[in-house]
């Protein structure tokens, strides 16, 4: 019953980084205009959002000048959490079937798996009109699959030592 379920969710965890992948390739083939578009949607629902937090008080100018200074950061933010997903999903696959004795290694592996990943993004992108390969978002795709990683490992830390309490306790 265990290998069924760990089957079942080493397939779930495939499919969700097939799903990644294919998010990632998507994005980074839109346009410039494309691209922009929906980082300048994002950045006005979030406007918007804040806007309502704060009982409607703003001006339009102010609520534009928000939002065309939130574009940079949320688009960064994306890929920053696009290859956080990512390595965690990797990550987790990894515990599923690595021996203990391994696991240390596969962030190694992982972290490299990720630059790769998002040195080939930013090679694709260049074939994109108004895009271009900038080693700055490999470097922020990079980062955020290290902290994806790093969130991994402290939850499985905390798993054990409560796995371990528990027993202590019986």
């Amino acid at each position: 019953m265990m290998r069924v379920k760990k089957w079942i969710l080493s397939l779930l965890l495939i499919a969700v980084i097939v799903f990644l992948y294919v998010l990632i390739f998507i994005f980074s083939g839109q346009d410039g205009e494309t691209s922009g578009g929906l980082s300048k949607k994002i950045s006005r629902q979030c406007v918007e959002i804040f806007d309502k937090l704060d009982k409607g008080s703003w001006s339009d100018t102010l609520k534009q000048e928000i939002a065309e200074n939130m574009e940079h950061p949320i688009r960064k933010l994306a890929h920053f959490t696009e290859y956080a997903l990512l390595a965690t999903a990797i990550g987790c696959l990894c515990i599923l079937w690595l021996k203990p004795e391994r696991q240390k290694w596969q962030w190694h592996g992982i972290i490299l798996l990720i630059f790769i990943s998002a040195a080939l993004d930013e090679w694709h992108q260049s074939f994109v009109p108004g895009r271009y390969c900038s080693f700055k978002d490999v470097f922020i795709d990079t980062c955020g699959g290290i902290f994806g990683l790093c969130v991994l490992y402290l939850i499985c830390r905390n798993l054990e030592r409560s796995r371990i309490i528990t027993k202590e306790d019986d």
